[in-house]
């Protein structure tokens, strides 16, 4: 709907704003949790989830927490970068325990309770992403440390269909 959300760190917030700029209707959200936000994803049904510092939460696209919102465990500590994979999955950076966290699209925790880590790899997880192929791409953000740079998880996550390649599709 070329809508626009902003995590609003300092309020515990998320702000969505319309394709014109305005403030939409009940913005900004404080439902489902919310606790000092860093990160926001959309799934394929427009639900809005939000990487909380110790939980993650999920908000329909009008603001209304979904049930059981805020979703605790699978390794999370200090919630950062958030995407959602092909299958609805939510993948987490956990900047605190250098690990990522996954839940399912009903909140979930799929991931071990120390999540996906390794300590050899991941240094300060900031930022992650999800491939066309099902890579978790980590940003590990501590320069200088040994880990910093990227991780990559391969196959951790079902592919994403990128616009593109939807549209290179015979109809």
């Amino acid at each position: 709907s070329n809508n626009v959300y902003v995590a609003n760190n300092n309020g515990s917030s998320v702000s969505k704003f319309t394709s014109a700029g305005a403030a939409a209707t009940g913005s900004p959200f404080t439902a489902g949790g919310i606790s000092s936000p860093y990160g926001i994803a959309i799934d394929n049904s427009n639900n809005v989830w939000i990487a909380n510092s110790v939980s993650v939460s999920k908000l329909s696209s009008s603001g209304a927490a979904a049930s059981g919102s805020p979703y605790t465990g699978a390794g999370l500590s200090g919630g950062r970068g958030i995407a959602v994979d092909g299958s609805g999955n939510v993948f987490v950076a956990s900047v605190a325990n250098n690990s990522v966290a996954e839940f399912s699209s009903a909140g979930a925790a799929i991931s071990p309770s120390g999540g996906y880590n390794s300590a050899a790899t991941m240094n300060g997880p900031n930022g992650l992403a999800i491939d066309g192929s099902g890579n978790v791409w980590v940003n590990n953000s501590f320069a200088g440390s040994s880990a910093a740079g990227l991780t990559e998880i391969v196959g951790a996550a079902t592919p994403t269909v990128t616009p593109l390649v939807a549209n290179l599709l015979p109809p």
